[in-house]
């Protein structure tokens, strides 16, 4: 019994494993949602620099960061493109 408990560690570092499970999973969903939402938004304009899959894929790799230089350089007042 003891070499199962030996190899099952200290209590309470399953629930900090679990939360870093979480939050982790949480990162993914909330990438995934970013690279969902600037595709959808590329498709229904044309973009800088590169295409809207492009777009989506450096979005999922970096997340809202990338989200928000997309916004930034095509959505925004402070576009190119943008009407004054």
């Amino acid at each position: 019994m003891d070499v199962l408990l030996q190899f099952a560690g200290s209590p309470g570092q399953g629930v900090i494993g679990v939360a870093f499970v979480c939050l982790w999973a949480l990162g993914v969903i909330v990438h995934i949602a970013f690279a969902l939402a600037v595709l959808a938004s590329a498709h229904r304009k044309e973009t800088t620099f590169v295409g809207p899959g492009m777009w989506a894929l450096a979005t999922l790799l970096g997340g809202p960061m990338v989200a928000l230089a997309y916004w930034v350089i095509n959505v925004s007042s402070l576009s190119a493109g943008a009407k004054r």
